[in-house]
């Protein structure tokens, strides 16, 4: 089956002279000192790198949301997997992005894995947006920093439990914080996400949750039914089509996450439904590469990573993909370029 990424039809935008300007002066200043030609990410002495950062990508100065882009990742190939076509789930070769192969922001992107076939919605809170009227409706009054809404129909009767949200990595970090910090961090984590495992300081370092404890918001409706991921900038939740416990509709949010993180339970994905998931916070800053700790102490993301790009996954145990990508901040290249 032929796996794909790409973008939806949509409504003429605004002028994008309405984006945030906030980077603007000192992104021309560093665009002067950038090369036109495209930027191969070093791999000498760094035989341990992840996938995703064996690509060649554009220069910085190209990228339509500057200082971000954002692209599918490269993961390993899946025996059931096609081997012909770049897709969210399966790169069989390295590859060149150009910056038109940048995915949108502000715009939903349509995905279409082995398992699942849906659309993607990305908001940042002061990138250069494609949508930036309604990215600024959407983030007016509040302090989220990022909103990612993911929407479609799942291809097989799926368990719940078996589908897993991560941020991966292949080679440790570096910079991190003391013991009690990450403690702290992980205790917080918890609460938001039960059942969630950080793991910071080995040598493949990961976070890898339940999805069902992930969203702040998942619903369920008939096809037709689904809320409008654009102009929709309060998505309420609706998880009474899992049954059992859920038919009531009394159940909340946190509630509803340890039911469906337990795999005792039995709740499943039907290919009945339409469903919607919506993640959001307020510390991880992406503009700016920064994670701010009890809205006080910040973490450099660039050092964090050592050079390694966020990774958005869901996957499921047996390694199939619903989708995966990258979210590269040109400050990741630059600390890569120490490398070499």
């Amino acid at each position: 089956m032929t796996n794909s990424i790409k973008k939806m039809p949509s409504q003429p935008l605004e002028n994008h002279d309405n984006h945030d300007s906030t980077y603007e002066p000192k992104q021309k200043a560093e665009m002067s000192q950038i090369s036109q030609k495209n930027i191969e990410v070093p791999d000498e002495s760094l035989s341990s790198l992840s996938p995703q950062t064996h690509l060649c990508l554009p220069s910085p100065s190209t990228w339509p949301h500057y200082p971000l882009i954002i692209v599918p990742n490269k993961t390993k190939t899946s025996s059931s997997s096609s081997t012909t076509a770049p897709s969210p789930t399966n790169f069989a070769s390295p590859l060149s992005f150009a910056g038109t192969d940048a995915l949108p922001l502000g715009i939903p992107f349509e995905i279409d894995s082995e398992i699942f076939h849906g659309s993607v919605l990305i908001r940042i809170s002061g990138s250069n947006s494609d949508n930036p009227k309604q990215d600024q409706a959407y983030f007016k009054d509040r302090k989220r920093k990022w909103q990612v809404v993911v929407q479609g129909m799942f291809k097989e009767e799926i368990a719940v439990a078996d589908l897993k949200g991560m941020a991966e990595f292949e080679r440790p970090l570096k910079h991190v914080p003391p013991k009690f910090m990450v403690s702290t961090i992980s205790k917080i984590l918890q609460v938001v996400s039960p059942g969630i495992h950080v793991d910071m300081t080995s040598n493949v370092p990961h976070i890898e949750a339940c999805l069902g404890s992930i969203p702040q918001t998942i619903r369920a409706d008939n096809p037709g039914q689904e809320p409008d991921m654009v102009h929709e900038n309060h998505i309420h939740e609706d998880c009474s089509a899992f049954g059992g416990p859920f038919e009531s509709g009394n159940i909340g949010t946190f509630q509803r996450k340890r039911l469906l993180s337990n795999p005792s339970y039995g709740f499943t994905f039907d290919t009945q439904k339409m469903y919607t998931f919506e993640y959001y916070d307020h510390f991880l800053d992406l503009p700016k590469c920064e994670l701010k700790f009890l809205g006080v102490s910040c973490l450099d993301i660039a050092k964090l990573h050592d050079g390694q790009p966020f990774t958005a996954t869901v996957k499921t145990s047996d390694d199939r993909h619903l989708f995966s990508l990258c979210i590269w901040h040109k400050r990741f290249l630059e600390v890569l370029e120490q490398h070499k």
